[in-house]
This record gives structure tokens, sequence and C-alpha cells, in this order.
């Protein structure tokens, strides 16, 4: 048993004692859901581990501790790697849905130069494009054909084009989507294909956009936003933090373990950026795993 978890509960049972509380409680009082419950028996033994003998004073305190400080920066540091997480999954998912759509035509090659927004919102200015180049010495001409999600995975909308690209150079398209594309009322799902001709083989990419129902922002500066706050919050609650806690051992393990998630989703989320869905999802996975690990670690007494 985790010595801060006991005296953490040995408290909070004095002060029910105190305030008159009685465990058979009426059974019109509301019960706190299962997720606050886990939340607050995680913050209890992150308590009891790490902070049991940081108390300023205390004979038992190896130095002077800001725990004001210390907590505040490890709360703004969890937020932002919330956050991080859960833009991480969702962008990951929407990819996932994207290589799933509209697989009927097999292709012998990826398309590299497909771009998507990351995020789509109600202002609907977002677009998704390829770029096609010709590296042989003639003209080629090509047949694109492009699926979009129209509000339907089963009836999306579809635009063939044929362009002509001059030896050495490139033709960029692109195609507008708009919130009636989204589909389960989270994602715009979108393919494009384009035909084999010799000697350039055949291609497709599929990608997915998220979707956030919000007129405020586009779904560019809703991106830049989230991620300038997910950075403020791992940055700032990192600073905070190394700066209230001590040497003690516990504290520097747990910086450790805090420091690695912290890198790991940083790189998850420079992965989606470059839209490499598969390394991002892989990275969200060591994320899991990390978090697991340390509440594993913690309920053992973070020894």
């Amino acid at each position: 048993m985790v010595p801060g978890c006991n005296r953490n509960a040995m408290s909070f049972s004095e002060e029910k004692r105190g305030h008159g509380f009685q465990d058979n409680q009426d059974s019109r009082t509301k019960k706190p859901s299962v997720c606050a419950f886990l939340v607050s028996c995680f913050f209890v033994c992150l308590r009891g581990s790490f902070f049991s003998g940081f108390c300023v004073g205390c004979k038992t305190t190896p130095g002077h501790v800001d725990v004001k400080r210390a907590w505040l920066g490890l709360i703004f540091y969890l937020v932002g790697a919330l956050l991080a997480g859960t833009l991480l999954a969702l962008s990951t998912w929407a990819d996932f849905e994207g290589s799933l759509f509209d697989g009927g035509l097999p292709a012998d090659a990826r398309l590299p130069t497909l771009r998507c927004p990351l995020v789509l919102t109600q202002r609907g200015d977002a677009q998704i494009s390829a770029r096609f180049v010709n590296e042989t010495e003639r003209p080629l001409r090509r047949r694109i054909h492009v699926s979009i999600s129209d509000g339907f995975v089963s009836l999306p909308r579809s635009v063939d084009e044929d362009i002509t690209v001059a030896p050495g150079e490139s033709v960029r398209l692109a195609w507008p989507i708009t919130p009636t594309d989204v589909v389960w009322g989270r994602f715009v799902l979108a393919r494009v294909y384009v035909n084999r001709i010799y000697p350039l083989p055949s291609m497709t990419n599929a990608c997915g956009v998220l979707y956030v129902d919000t007129a405020l922002l586009t779904g560019g500066q809703f991106t830049g936003l989230a991620l300038a706050v997910i950075l403020a919050c791992l940055g700032g609650g990192a600073w905070l933090w190394r700066g209230g806690q001590t040497k003690h051992r516990r504290a520097r393990s747990l910086s450790s373990a805090l420091g690695a998630l912290g890198v790991v989703l940083v790189l998850g989320l420079a992965a989606m950026l470059l839209e490499l869905w598969i390394v991002a999802a892989a990275l969200l996975l060591v994320a899991v795993l990390l978090v697991v690990v340390l509440v594993v670690w913690l309920l053992e007494g973070g020894g």
C-alpha cells in the first residue's frame, strides 16, 4: 500500500466525521462517475507518493520546496498532455477511417503529394490538394479521380479531371471540402486516384479531416491555437514543476517519466502535421503505454 495514499484516506475519514457525514447516505445523493473516481484516486496516490515529505518546514523535507508551484506545474503539464493525446487520437482516427474509404480502385503505389488540412470548421474554407510531377522527357496526360464523402460514406462525391503535364513541370490541383461533406458528425474523408501511364504506375492516397463544430475560427486557426495551448501547457508546466520540486529520488523519477511522455506526444504531433498518421498512431500507443506504466508505478508506491 502507498503510504501517502493511506495518510490521505485517513485524513479524509477524519474530515467526514468532523462534518457529520454518514456512510449510509441518502440514495438520492448523486454518485460520482467512474472517471471522476479514477482521476481522484490518481491524484491522491500521486500526492501521497511524491508530496508526503515535501512540506515546507518539515524535518523530512530534503530542502525547501514550493509545493504550490510544483502542483500548479504538474496540473498544467497533465492538461497539456491530455489535450495533445486527445488531438493526436482524433486525427489518427480520422486518417484511419480515410484509409478505408472508397478503396475499390487498386493502385500500384502511394500518392505522396496528397495534402489535407487537419481540422475543418463551420467556416468551411478548407481544401485538399495534390501535386502531379512529370519527370520524364515527354508530356504526360493523366486522369485524376477524386472521391469525397458527401455526407455519406457509401455515396461519395466524385470528381474526374484530365491534365497534361509538360516535361520537368508539375501541376497542383485542389478540391474544396465543406461541412456538408462530414460523415458521422466527425470527419471528412477523401481519396485521390491517378491512372497508370507508362512509365508511371497508378497511385492513390486517402486522408481524413477532423470536423470541429464552431464558427469562431477557421480550421487552420483552430489547429494553430490548439498547438499553441498544448505547447504552452507542456512547457510552462515543466518549468513550474522543475522550479518547485526538490532533488528527491521519487520526484526525479516522476520528472523523467513525464518528460518522456511529453517528448513522445510532441513527436506524435509533429508526425501528425507531416501527415504520417501511422507513425503518429504508433507514438500515441507508446504514450498510452507510458501512462499505464506510470499509473502502475504510482499505485505500487513510486519506489
